[in-house]
């Protein structure tokens, strides 16, 4: 089902259904005194196509791909809105106040790498170490 034909197929399902007509003969038998009232609940069962439609939709592997493909649609487009509304607020940002986005982007930049290095220089110090050890070990033996 095409995006386009999604009002076509809910348009007929937003209108109130078909009144059910019965067709019944009141008897007014007797008079004034002899009124009696009565009311009835009457459960009529009616089959329900679009629960068969839906189950048929549903069930199809055409239709299984189809909704899968416009789900991922949907999620690359959500992900463009969001990468888009980043973009906005950073250069929002830069545009009200350029000195205050510079300082803070080079604050942020310089933690960031602080960060790093210290993560490669704990590595390379562990492998400095263990190659000191394994080289005295040498020595000694």
């Amino acid at each position: 089902m095409k995006f386009a034909e999604i009002p076509s197929r809910l348009n007929p399902l937003l209108h109130p259904p078909d009144p059910i007509v019965i067709n019944h003969v009141i008897s007014v038998e007797g008079g004034a005194e002899s009124k009696q009232t009565a009311c009835y609940d009457i459960d009529v069962e009616v089959d329900d196509t679009l629960k068969t439609q839906m189950n048929n939709f549903l069930l199809s592997t055409a239709s299984q791909q189809e909704i899968q493909g416009l789900d991922s649609k949907i999620h690359e487009t959500v992900e463009t809105i969001n990468q888009l509304k980043t973009n906005r607020e950073f250069f929002l940002s830069f545009a009200k106040d350029p000195q205050q986005f510079i300082h803070k982007w080079i604050v942020s930049q310089t933690r960031d790498l602080k960060i790093d290095c210290e993560d490669i220089f704990t590595e390379h110090n562990v492998t400095l170490r263990r190659g000191s050890c394994i080289n005295d070990h040498d020595i000694f033996v």
